[in-house]
């Protein structure tokens, strides 16, 4: 490895990049380049710049390939594989069939979901929201109508089921980031007014970051407006200033915590915690009957 970490050309700066990385990433904290790039600013080692940025980029590919920064240490949440389920044998099926989880929401009066701006902030929220059965709808920038009207239809059907829906949003705090959920939730009930005739449905948004306040209070990395925005003058008359902040740039617990008490402030906690004894008794039969079954 040391041979390999010899065969970079390694600057004072460059190393302090490299040993700042290694000390805030690893294989069970994976960061994305956004957020360690948002790490070396708000520790001083880079200024806030697009040059920065790209330096990052460029010492970290080098840095990886050299065997200084441990590929499993960064992680890419925009881009994925996608294959199709299969197995290895009649066995190997059969061993998955144990697997069972059933889905505690039915018997709640609201449902909850998360919506988010974009793909390489999705790991930031899941951690708060895949233990608790929670969707997770993301817009990637100005949703499509077509992902609108998916997400009214299944608005629509539990709303006709007798449900509540109460959406927690995030987005970048820029004239970009506000625009996107305000435009997600305007479409949202135009659709279901439209094309499924419910006028008033028991739907709120609410904007868990990034806000005004979560900029102010954890000091988070400012970015200029750009001048040609369209947005930008909307964002300066709500929020009185012309730069904002991205959701990478606040710290990953404070995000899990805002989406974890929301998720809570959503539940019947009584009603949740019986039916989480009912469903654990449920899959336990599930897994007694699969036992008794033979492939013979």
């Amino acid at each position: 490895l040391r041979e390999r970490q010899n065969n970079m050309a390694v600057t004072k700066k460059t190393q302090s990049i490299i040993d700042h990385v290694n000390s805030v990433a690893s294989a069970s904290n994976q960061m994305t380049i956004r957020r360690i790039y948002y790490s070396l600013v708000t520790h001083g080692i880079l200024p806030s710049s697009v040059a920065s940025y790209n330096q990052v980029k460029s010492i970290l590919a080098k840095a990886r390939k050299c065997g200084a920064v441990p590929y499993s240490s960064i992680i890419d949440n925009g881009r994925s594989a996608k294959t199709t389920a299969k197995w290895a044998s009649l066995e190997d099926r059969a061993s998955s069939a144990h697997y069972i989880h059933l889905d505690p929401w039915p018997e709640q009066h609201t449902q909850c979901e998360v919506m988010i701006e974009k793909d390489a902030a999705l790991a930031l929220i899941d951690s708060a929201c895949e233990p608790e059965d929670v969707t997770i709808r993301c817009l990637r920038g100005d949703a499509s109508l077509s992902f609108m009207y998916e997400t009214a239809k299944d608005y629509a059907q539990l709303f006709e089921a007798g449900k509540a829906i109460r959406v927690g949003c995030w987005s970048d705090f820029d004239g970009g980031g506000i625009s996107i959920i305000k435009a997600a939730e305007r479409n949202i009930r135009e659709i279901l007014a439209e094309q499924f005739n419910v006028e008033e449905p028991d739907l709120e948004f609410t904007r868990l970051g990034i806000t005004k306040e979560q900029f102010i209070t954890y000091d988070m990395l400012p970015i200029p407006g750009k001048s040609g925005d369209s947005k930008l003058k909307a964002f300066i008359e709500e929020f009185g200033v012309n730069h904002g902040a991205e959701i990478d740039a606040l710290p990953t617990e404070v995000i899990t915590d805002i989406t974890a008490q929301f998720i809570e402030s959503c539940k019947d906690l009584e009603q949740w915690d019986a039916t989480k004894v009912r469903l654990a008794c449920d899959e336990e039969k599930w897994h007694d009957t699969i036992a008794r079954i033979s492939l013979e």
